[in-house]
């Protein structure tokens, strides 16, 4: 068929293609039902190529989707990138959130073939468990001594210190912010509570 203008079906009309000659049910099926527009293969894959597949919201506008050729495959919301495959795995931007389908606190974020570490919350507390090995916590930025390879304590809101690990030194354990213990090069020193 060689059309110079548009193609009109009605909404019981089918684009059939593949399969026995007046089967009624072509391997590829587009057509329109009760306010849904379908795109059918009951039995073969689905191919659409290009060098950037995009999928965009009706009229244009913020970008959905988007494939690329040779490079990533990026999912958007409103328009702003959120996750992206990348050489070695994939890119996240923002927050990632792991609720179940109903909504609970069963979520879990896991590392490992056979899920050897996990990081979750419960709904009352947060747990990070291992399974395999020894749990290690390092920083390795050389042996430069800068903040990056100390390790800190801290509550919630950052304001008040609960214990620090400070590298080639101290181990200090606080109480309300006050320094109650710390080792040192003899041994250790106990400091008496604020104001006693």
């Amino acid at each position: 068929i060689t059309a110079s203008g548009n193609v009109k079906l009605p909404d019981s009309g089918e684009i059939q293609l593949g399969g026995p000659l007046n089967s009624g049910n072509g391997d590829l099926r587009i057509y329109h039902s009760s306010n849904v527009n379908f795109i059918d293969s009951p039995s073969h894959e689905v191919r659409i190529r290009g060098t950037y597949v995009a999928l965009q919201p009706n009229g244009g506008g913020a970008q959905m989707a988007l494939g690329t050729a040779g490079g990533s495959f990026a999912i958007f919301y409103n328009g702003n990138e959120k996750l992206a495959t990348v050489s070695n795995g994939v890119s996240i931007t923002g927050n990632i959130l792991l609720p179940d389908s109903t909504g609970a606190n069963s979520g879990k974020l896991q590392f490992g073939a056979s899920q050897d570490l996990s990081i979750f919350h419960n709904g009352s507390n947060t747990y990070i468990t291992n399974n395999t090995g020894y749990m290690v916590i390092s920083s390795e930025n050389g042996s430069t001594y800068n903040d990056a390879n100390n390790h800190y304590f801290r509550t919630a809101d950052s304001s008040e210190y609960m214990a620090k690990f400070l590298l080639n030194g101290a181990v200090e354990l606080y109480h309300n912010n006050h320094k109650s213990f710390n080792t040192n090069t003899n041994g250790i020193t106990l400091t008496a509570p604020e104001g006693g």
